[in-house]
């Protein structure tokens, strides 16, 4: 039988493995590789804030924080549900679902931070104004939609979100340069100095 001292503990462990977690991802090693041994991705699996959020993040079940951000979630929840007076066989499934938001929550902070971090929070946007980049997610035409370049500075990397006024698609690889910005949203051109 679950008890509250059961769901206390899980969220203690929880706690100090997402706390582990954070702190390797702060050293070179987990920066290299999203943290915590997770291989960071920019894909996002349903187009936003939806359940892919911990892959788009880099944060994954196996990971350090991942696991952590699960037990604490459920024995957080458990261990709230429980106090309240929910019998046993509803505290579980409260526990489980504090997991699976405790999951998001984290994914979502995770990959706040990692876009704040890593794409010139620091930076303002005309800083990157004139730049050379590649295409790493190919450009619409005509400003139809968003695409992605890569660009560095002062030996940093960041990943810009990318239009196009061209009249074909910037690919994947394309040399381009930074033109002019709006708001986060930046517009390329070829680069034809190449």
């Amino acid at each position: 039988m679950v008890t509250n001292l059961t769901y206390l503990g899980s969220a203690g462990l929880g706690l100090a493995l997402v706390a582990a977690g954070a702190l390797l991802g702060f050293t070179d090693a987990g920066m290299e590789h999203g943290g915590d041994g997770a291989a960071e991705t920019d894909v996002d699996l349903v187009g936003g804030e939806g359940a892919g959020a911990g892959v788009a993040s880099g944060l994954s079940l196996l990971s350090v924080a991942g696991l952590g951000a699960v037990l604490f979630g459920f024995g957080a929840g458990g261990y709230v549900s429980s106090a309240l007076g929910a019998p046993p066989l509803l505290a579980v499934p409260a526990g489980v679902a504090g997991a699976a938001g405790c999951f998001r929550l984290t994914a979502w902070l995770r990959r706040t931070l990692i876009r704040t971090l890593d794409t010139g929070a620091a930076f303002g946007e005309t800083d990157f104004l004139f730049r050379a980049g590649t295409v790493t997610i190919p450009v619409p035409p005509g400003g139809t939609g968003r695409g992605q370049v890569l660009v560095q500075v002062e030996g940093r990397t960041f990943y810009l979100p990318a239009v196009t006024d061209a009249d074909h698609e910037l690919h994947v690889g394309e040399a381009v340069q930074i033109t002019a910005t709006n708001a986060g949203l930046y517009t390329v051109e070829a680069d034809r100095s190449q």
